[in-house]
């Protein structure tokens, strides 16, 4: 949910539109999925942060991150 880049990642309403595409693929609740996406979205954060690295990606997985957070209200 976080492809190609974060200024195609992070389009207002780009992971909200994702989110519900893929739950109702998934055959799973909405919510549900977005607490996976803030979990595993933030973890790569901090991995990536534990690495070393300071470009985009974890910038990108912190944004997705507070855009999940916010979807859920």
């Amino acid at each position: 949910l976080a492809a190609p880049d974060q200024a195609v990642a992070t389009q207002p309403g780009r992971l909200a539109r994702r989110a519900t595409v893929v739950a109702e693929a998934a055959g799973m609740e909405r919510d549900r999925l977005l607490r996976w996406v803030l979990a595993a979205s933030s973890l790569s954060a901090v991995w990536s942060l534990d690495d070393g690295e300071d470009g985009d990606h974890p910038a990108i997985d912190l944004a997705v991150a507070e855009m999940a957070l916010a979807e859920l209200g």
